[in-house]
């Protein structure tokens, strides 16, 4: 049996959360919706974002999405900084992804300005 690592907010789930987790399977999908109300949380602290990324693990372990990727190499600069997300970046080796250059845009944003440009 698969187990699906979700913090819930109280009331949130609170009637759909057993048909959430039961079963042998977790779609892509039964971990998108968290990762997205996750987002929406206006609260930006290290708890939000360490779940945030247990939710984009999981979702790596069921199916692979470059774009979610993407997506958990900021929530990682979020929790470890944009260095360790810079260094993990690289590692994807997306070079033909446009996409993909926006990112270190942003994360040398805080730490070098003029390499940050050169990604934009």
């Amino acid at each position: 049996m698969l187990t699906l690592y979700l913090v819930y907010s109280e009331g949130y789930y609170s009637e759909s959360r057993n048909s959430l987790i039961r079963g042998n399977t977790i779609s892509r999908y039964h971990l998108e919706a968290p990762i997205a109300y996750r987002y929406t949380v206006k609260t930006d602290n290290i708890e939000k974002w360490n779940n945030i990324l247990r939710l984009y693990d999981q979702q790596r372990q069921v199916v692979y999405s470059r774009f979610a990727a993407l997506d958990r190499i900021y929530a990682l600069s979020k929790i470890s900084g944009a260095q360790a997300a810079i260094q993990e970046a690289e590692k994807l080796n997306m070079n033909t992804n446009h996409f993909y250059f926006s990112l270190p845009g942003v994360l040398y944003k805080g730490i070098d300005p003029i390499r940050a440009k050169v990604h934009f």
